[in-house]
């Protein structure tokens, strides 16, 4: 038997990969017997032996002895794909901040764990910067992302650390899933998970996410809270935000005050005790308007309906109280 020496033998191995590399530069499609069509019907190609090495789907094509070698990535950008497959031949990729969700989800599609896991490691990092944070958290929740559940907390830790320097408009530009994250969270505690349940209800305000009322008061979790508590809780808000305008929406927070949940619109009370996040800071607040408001809310949740199991906006709400007159309600309808 005639064997190479260990450095032939690297050498001979790198002769391979770089005539591979060569007819991927030059687009020398020859040898190339896959073929992935993209956005557009924009077609690339790779060769079968270097897409097995790295794409789990690839593999599993070929075990499968599926022919012809051709994928479908209709919702995927070309140049992204293109990037991808680039990196199967030579270790390297380039993407932009921006581009990292699409990267993301071409490499959980074609199951190409090593990219996804270098993809999510630069994520965490780019999580790290507050102008990214809400960027970051939105990809890892992005369920064609696939991001690991590890890396989910970890971001999601991030964000909890820096929240409070964000703006309304940066709330808003959470996804759907971002927010149902941060409500359903069991890692968040205590007063943080109080300001990301404010976050989301800041969220709920604006009238293009007002739809999705259901889809986050479903998902919210309170540790402290005992299952006919967070019951109660999520009917109290969701019938809130159902009668009321948006104009009286505004101030609405919760607060927690000697381990009990508050609803209130008047953040005087309990924003220095709690920590929280309030529309207005408390000193901003003119005592006269919040007392109208207070009043026209008592007003409108009486109209036309017998919602005695509400309690007055700025008062301790008993939570067991509660679920018993709302399921004797529920008895007699």
């Amino acid at each position: 038997m005639v064997q190479l020496k260990s450095d032939d033998f690297q050498q001979h191995c790198y002769s391979v990969g770089q005539y591979l590399r060569e007819l991927r530069f030059t687009r020398d499609l020859i040898t190339a017997d896959v073929e992935i069509i993209c956005a557009k019907k924009q077609t690339d190609f790779l060769h079968s032996s270097i897409g097995a090495i790295h794409s789990n789907y690839i593999r599993a094509m070929l075990n499968c002895h599926q022919t012809p070698f051709q994928i479908s990535l209709l919702d995927c950008h070309y140049k992204t794909v293109s990037a991808i497959i680039d990196w199967m031949y030579t270790g390297q990729i380039q993407a932009t901040a921006e581009e990292y969700c699409e990267h993301l989800k071409v490499a959980s599609i074609l199951g190409i764990e090593k990219l996804q896991q270098n993809l999510e490691s630069t994520l965490q990092i780019l999580a790290a910067q507050n102008d990214w944070i809400i960027h970051c958290m939105n990809i890892a929740n992005d369920p064609e992302c696939s991001v690991s559940s590890t890396v989910q907390r970890i971001i999601c830790e991030k964000f909890v650390a820096t929240m409070h320097a964000l703006s309304h408009t940066d709330i808003e530009q959470l996804t759907l899933n971002a927010v149902i994250a941060l409500v359903a969270s069991s890692h968040i505690k205590s007063k943080e998970k109080i300001d990301t349940i404010n976050f989301a209800l800041q969220w709920l305000k604006n009238s293009e996410h007002s739809r999705f009322l259901d889809a986050v008061l479903g998902s919210l979790y309170i540790e402290t809270l005992m299952r006919d508590q967070l019951i109660a809780l999520k009917e109290y808000l969701r019938h809130l935000y159902r009668r009321l305008p948006g104009s009286l929406l505004t101030p609405i927070q919760i607060y927690i005050r000697n381990k009990q949940i508050v609803v209130s619109s008047d953040p005087r009370k309990y924003a220095k005790s709690s920590s929280v996040i309030v529309s207005n800071p408390p000193e901003n607040v003119n005592e006269a308007e919040l007392e109208c408001k207070s009043a026209e809310i008592e007003k409108m949740i009486d109209v036309g309906k017998n919602t005695s199991y509400i309690t007055e906006m700025n008062k301790l709400p008993s939570f067991d109280e509660l679920v018993k007159i709302q399921q004797t309600l529920l008895c007699n309808n």
